[in-house]
């Protein structure tokens, strides 16, 4: 195995969010509102915005507008902005693996409001891979086999030569199903996941 690319999602490895706060935010402390805003997390237009066959402003009109009708979709766009925090170990690895050398790539299943909060807190973050794979764009979400064929063939690498990164397992064992050398990410265990990925690679990551 020769490692030419690593390709890390963004969500719990790069970029922590609480859905809670979420939730929170867009009941405005009415337990009726909170109730019914709880259930968004297993709604299926969820899928549907997050594969692209539903835009971030209608999901917004259809799901959010009626359980805080004084919102915009920027209000929308900047409470998720909120609760974004950068998860600083993936971070520091994500430069580490930059600075030995390695061609690096995002994948993360992500709506189009999820993309807009992202560049809203944090300008140029998506333009630090060689290529940003999300999948409101792709028109399809992890943990499909397919789009991590799809990335392999996009970024011309063999799936074989992929080190796939992400904190759920479901999606790690696509990424094994599709060809590519998944590890699990935990913040928790970062210095076993610096430890397994130098014992993968011709060049160290340090387990700070």
């Amino acid at each position: 195995m020769h490692l030419r690319a690593f390709v890390f999602d963004i969500g719990g490895v790069l970029i922590d969010f609480d859905f809670d706060k979420i939730v929170a935010k867009i009941a405005g402390g009415d337990p009726a509102v909170m109730r019914r805003a709880n259930l968004l997390r297993t709604d299926p237009s969820l899928i549907e915005a997050e594969s692209g066959r539903m835009r971030g402003v209608d999901y917004f009109l259809d799901k959010i507008r009626p359980l805080a009708p004084h919102w915009t979709y920027d209000d929308f766009v900047h409470a998720w902005a909120d609760v974004l925090t950068p998860n600083q170990k993936g971070q520091m690895l994500l430069r580490a693996v930059q600075e030995a050398g390695y061609r690096v790539f995002f994948l993360s299943n992500a709506a189009e409001y999820n993309v807009d909060a992202m560049n809203f807190k944090f300008p140029g973050f998506l333009s630090q891979p060689v290529g940003c794979f999300v999948s409101w764009r792709m028109g399809m979400v992890k943990p499909d086999v397919a789009i991590y064929e799809a990335v392999a063939h996009q970024i011309n690498v063999e799936a074989s030569n992929c080190l796939f990164l992400d904190d759920v397992q479901d999606n790690v064992d696509a990424a094994r199903k599709a060809g590519m050398t998944p590890l699990l990410f935990s913040t928790r265990e970062i210095a076993e996941v610096r430890r397994k990925i130098s014992r993968l690679t011709d060049k160290r990551v340090p387990p700070t």
